[in-house]
């Protein structure tokens, strides 16, 4: 009866360190470089082809997905108004990208995208319950964080 215990738990163990990390990380994650001439999906760094298909979005998209985070490359955005509909408390988290934290590496470039900071030109608006605007810094600056 003791081997079967030692069995049970090195299984919950297993699942514990190595299943539950990935289901922790699946949230999903967009990356929007307003460097880009054309608007792609937003599942990558590259700049996006004129058709759109792959790449960083160019500008924050009108319909959000709740639960997913976006990532915000080094660059100016234009004023934005937020009036996502609730689902329950799942956020929409808004996260400035830099080397250690960018979702996706593929296109990534640390001097371009994740060496300064990402500013708003004009005012946020946030009709929406659950947004996070996450700095993804250390400094205390106004507007910084």
């Amino acid at each position: 009866m003791q081997f079967r215990s030692k069995i049970a738990l090195f299984v919950l163990l297993f699942l514990q360190f190595a299943v539950a990390p990935a289901f922790a990380a699946s949230a999903a994650c967009y990356v929007i470089n307003p460097a880009n001439a054309y608007n792609g999906n937003g599942l990558n760094w590259n700049a996006a082809a004129s058709n759109g298909a792959a790449g960083a979005f160019n500008a924050i998209p009108a319909t959000l997905t709740r639960g997913a985070i976006y990532y915000l490359a080094d660059g100016t955005y234009p004023a934005f108004t937020f009036s996502q509909a609730d689902s329950g408390t799942t956020p929409i988290e808004f996260r400035k990208a830099k080397a250690t934290d960018n979702c996706n590496l593929t296109g990534w470039n640390t001097s371009t995208m994740g060496s300064s900071q990402a500013v708003f030109t004009r005012d946020i608006g946030a009709y929406s319950d659950y947004v996070i605007f996450n700095g993804n810094g250390t400094q205390t600056a106004q507007g910084c964080g």
